[in-house]
């Protein structure tokens, strides 16, 4: 998931409804909660590496129609290396990491860790653009903390739990910082660019570090598992393309602080989507730690917000 924000989404086509979004929002949520349960599914089939390849090549494939469709125009050649930087880090960095992860981490428990990234894009902007944190800002991201810890030890017990959840719940926190470090590097960029515009040339710009992986994918492709291979179909056009432009629309049609507000409830329905798909019940340790992660996100942006 990478969403960005800006005035410039308005060009978008919009019925005119101020403040409601019928269909656009909930889509958008839904469709990228279910990607956290899509790429389990897609794994014990294909290696991480082949399950982004594969996927954000269909994505690309599906946005350059949109493009054409839309008459997007080029970005400045000055803008190039940052694009392609983004991509490298936002997309391809983004889901090599999470992929990694959820070979050792639930779908539910990767949705809650990822909730993180307003958390740790404050403490980068914090470092990078000298934005105050303030009182409730710390007393957030700390809360958060405990509730990594609590994920990570959740179905274990003690520092042996801790050793044994570690390596998962570092890799998704690691997709987390990269996801982070996208936010704060397309702001200079949205001042130029449409949301939509950025989004699209950072996921070509991805597919294009993902594309090692391509060959390996179509060699798997024969004995893969047939639902592991329509998950990646279903990432790539829903998830990757279909989220990204109903997010955009649902930007221009009501206020950004109401929209992002959303995407609190992804960790939420990953959990619910998991459940019959995967058969993945949450552990109850779980539940509580993620509910301190969502916790210490809201605390930290209301302080951000004001």
């Amino acid at each position: 998931m990478s969403t960005s924000t800006t005035s410039k989404d308005a060009q978008l086509p919009s019925t005119g409804t101020s403040g409601r979004v019928p269909v656009d929002l909930p889509l958008a949520v839904v469709l990228w909660a279910s990607a956290f349960v899509g790429i389990r599914a897609a794994l014990p089939s294909y290696s991480p590496w082949q399950v982004a390849a594969l996927r954000f090549g269909i994505a690309s494939v599906v946005l350059v129609g949109f493009a054409i469709a839309t008459r997007m125009p080029r970005p400045a050649v000055r803008d190039m290396p940052t694009l392609l930087a983004l991509g490298g880090v936002g997309v391809a960095g983004y889901q090599l990491t999470l992929g990694l992860g959820e070979q050792r981490v639930s779908a539910g428990v990767a949705a809650f860790l990822v909730a993180t990234v307003p958390v740790l894009t404050a403490v980068l902007a914090w470092f990078t653009l000298r934005e105050g944190l303030g009182a409730r800002g710390w007393t957030g991201i700390g809360v958060s903390c405990v509730g990594v810890v609590v994920i990570a030890v959740s179905g274990h017990d003690g520092l042996a739990g801790l050793r044994a959840g570690v390596p998962g719940v570092g890799l998704v926190l690691v997709a987390a910082l990269c996801e982070a470090v996208f936010f704060i590097g397309q702001k200079p960029l949205l001042t130029r660019y449409s949301g939509l515009q950025v989004a699209t040339w950072s996921i070509w710009s991805g597919t294009l570090f993902l594309l090692p992986g391509l060959p390996g994918a179509l060699r798997a492709l024969p004995t893969a598992q047939h639902a592991a291979t329509a998950s990646i179909v279903y990432l790539g056009v829903f998830p990757g393309a279909v989220a990204y432009l109903a997010w955009s629309r649902a930007l221009a049609r009501t206020a950004a602080a109401r929209v992002t507000t959303a995407l609190y409830l992804m960790p939420v329905g990953a959990l619910l989507l998991a459940w019959p798909w995967l058969g993945e019940v949450p552990q109850p340790a779980a539940l509580v730690g993620g509910a301190l992660c969502l916790g210490g996100v809201v605390l930290t942006n209301s302080r951000r917000a004001r």
